[in-house]
């Protein structure tokens, strides 16, 4: 339906397609997950940690590229007026 959508030229149901399916994914993907490994254990039991490392590398690099990003998109409008 993505595609047909696209095709179409009709993106913003492209998009509202693209969105619903991958939801879709994630949730039979869980479910089924939670289907394979009932037998071992319960995966909802088992305690969850917090690695705040990662997430703060993350948004400092994320902070760091918003400038360059302003930087190459002011580039690329002065060389599409010259």
């Amino acid at each position: 339906a993505a595609l047909f959508a696209a095709w179409r030229g009709n993106v913003p149901g492209a998009l509202l397609w693209t969105v619903l399916t991958v939801a879709a994914m994630v949730l039979v993907r869980d479910r089924l997950r939670t289907l394979l490994l009932s037998p071992y254990h319960d995966i909802r039991s088992m305690a969850s940690i917090g690695e705040y490392s990662p997430m703060i590398l993350f948004l400092a690099v994320f902070v760091l590229a918003i400038p360059v990003l302003g930087w190459l998109i002011r580039q690329y409008l002065r060389a599409k007026e010259a």
